[in-house]
């Protein structure tokens, strides 16, 4: 497995182009040089539900519905499972294509960054397990550059329980981003 980074949202918003983290003790100190938001639309696919949670709660999966939701199975991240189908639960599949960066050096490392998270995700990158994640506020960042290729396909499974979480948002609700770092020093792709 990639190693795993983590900092808070605001850590990362206010590192810049500079470094991530000034811990030294951190697991993968890098400083990024670049960030390509995964915003706007993602194919999505409910694997079972929604099932609306609560007297109130009516699932829906129409475009009409949210500003959210587009047609033909897409959603414009970032958004909560909230904000685009209301108080749902269910299993649901998020998937986003992407290029690899080009004119990468070879000191230089991809990540894919999840800003904000809720519920429990299964996250794969091309077909091959990446990471699982639960609830998180806080960003976790994993090293790529070892797993891209031309075209990738970046896909996460996310359960969802409505009724248990309170007043937590579900789905991708922050962004969600491929980053550019430098590699530590003495480190370079091979």
């Amino acid at each position: 497995m990639p190693e795993l980074q983590t900092v808070s949202p605001q850590e990362r918003l206010q590192a810049g182009p500079g470094k991530v983290s000034d811990d030294q003790n951190a697991v993968c100190p890098m400083t990024r040089i670049h960030r390509m938001n995964l915003k706007g639309p993602w194919d999505y696919k409910w694997l079972d539900g929604p099932h609306a949670d609560g007297p109130d709660a009516e699932p829906q999966d129409e475009p009409t519905g949210s500003e959210f939701l587009l047609a033909h199975e897409r959603v414009r991240m970032p958004s909560s499972i909230q904000d685009a189908w209301g108080a749902v639960s269910g299993l649901i599949r998020f998937q986003r294509r992407f290029q690899t960066p080009t004119n990468l050096e070879e000191h230089e490392r991809v990540h894919v960054a999840f800003d904000g998270l809720g519920g429990r995700a299964a996250i794969e990158l091309n077909g091959i397990g990446l990471a699982a994640l639960r609830d998180m506020d806080s960003s976790h960042s994993f090293d790529i550059t070892d797993r891209i290729e031309a075209t990738n396909v970046l896909v996460v499974e996310l359960a969802w329980q409505a009724a248990e979480s309170g007043h937590q948002r579900g789905g991708l609700w922050g962004p969600v981003a491929i980053e550019i770092h430098t590699a530590p020093d003495g480190e370079v792709n091979v």
